[in-house]
């Protein structure tokens, strides 16, 4: 006997793009100061970094408005952080009637779309 499917209901509360520059927060001025240079442990890039606090802040704000996982992305042509809030949880019965709904309507469409594209061919064979 197979086992049930249990359901849960995954939704975007909130994005942040966060350009990455952590020389930057650390005192190096783009426009005026020479190159720079990264002495010690060095990874492969320090783009997609950010600052413990900073994350602290986003962190902080998502969970403000309901997200309890963070999905984290990073752009390397543009050196910048996605970081999206997620509430993810069990579904309710209601979300999961309504999911299931959909699905069944879905694959209705489909069959009936379907079912046009062979009338149409049944047609144009008779048509020969």
């Amino acid at each position: 006997m197979g086992k049930n499917t249990i359901y849960f209901t995954s939704k975007e509360v909130s994005e942040i793009d966060h350009y990455s520059d952590a020389a930057g927060e650390n005192g190096y001025d783009w426009d005026s100061d020479g190159r720079y240079e990264v002495i010690g442990d060095k990874a492969s890039t320090h783009g997609g970094m950010v600052s413990i606090n900073k994350m602290r802040e986003y962190l902080s704000e998502m969970e403000k408005i309901g997200s309890n996982y963070v999905r984290i992305g990073f752009h390397s042509d543009h050196n910048e952080l996605e970081i999206v809030g997620v509430s993810y949880t069990k579904s309710t019965q209601e979300e999961i009637d309504a999911h299931l709904e959909k699905e069944i309507k879905v694959k209705e469409a489909r069959k009936q779309a379907r079912i046009a594209e062979l009338q149409a061919e049944i047609e144009r064979i008779k048509s020969l």
